[in-house]
């Protein structure tokens, strides 16, 4: 019987050259798998920082303060009072923001009767021009060094300031909603300067070298 011819044994270079191609194939399928997960990686950061932002924080924040400050005790509770009323001012503006609601219709006669825009208007020009004139000095200056800013002239006798024009401005509608109800604007405005209502005074009369 005819014995199969055999196989010609294959060169050690043969051998090698063909392991050597499947560990490039072995390589390339690696890179391409690496290549599409980091693709998608870079994709999903993209993605994520068009609507979100990174903040960092300074890890120590120093501040100074005095360790004895004489004031008035009518004054300190005012400035205690305000303190309070602008953290409730902020909790319930950004609850009024996270959830939206349709406020009900009020009946004209239980309305505010004094415009807070109009008051505001009032005291900031009166204060400082509108902002046009903080001199070295004022209150508003004083504030603007501090970081913060009180430009409409509050509680002058404590130093107080706002964190920024924007909480002032929600603050005011409470100010007015508390202590102009019932008064007239002129009558406001006497109180905001003075401490007493008052049908008219220099204030209210736009004579500001006669004011407080």
């Amino acid at each position: 019987m005819k014995q199969p011819t055999p196989e010609p044994k294959r060169s050690r270079l043969a051998w090698l050259k063909e392991k050597a191609d499947k560990r490039l194939l072995k390589l390339l399928l690696w890179q391409l798998v690496t290549a599409i997960i980091t693709g998608l990686i870079v994709w999903r950061v993209f993605v994520w920082y068009q609507t979100n932002t990174i903040v960092f924080h300074s890890p120590i924040k120093i501040e100074w303060f005095a360790p004895i400050r004489l004031v008035n005790r009518l004054d300190y509770h005012q400035e205690v009072e305000t303190t309070k009323t602008l953290a409730e001012i902020k909790e319930k503006a950004l609850y009024n923001y996270q959830h939206p609601e349709t406020l009900p219709k009020c009946d004209s006669s239980s309305m505010q009767q004094i415009d807070p825009q109009k008051f505001w208007d009032i005291i900031w020009d009166h204060e400082s021009t509108s902002g046009k004139n903080n001199t070295v000095g004022s209150l508003a200056w004083k504030c603007e060094q501090k970081g913060g800013w009180n430009e409409i002239g509050y509680s002058p006798s404590t130093g107080f300031c706002f964190h920024s024009k924007e909480e002032a401005q929600l603050f005011i509608p409470f100010y007015v909603s508390k202590n102009g109800y019932g008064k007239t604007l002129n009558e406001l405005l006497c109180f905001y300067n003075t401490g007493t209502y008052s049908i008219s005074c220099p204030y209210s009369d736009n004579n500001l070298s006669l004011a407080n």
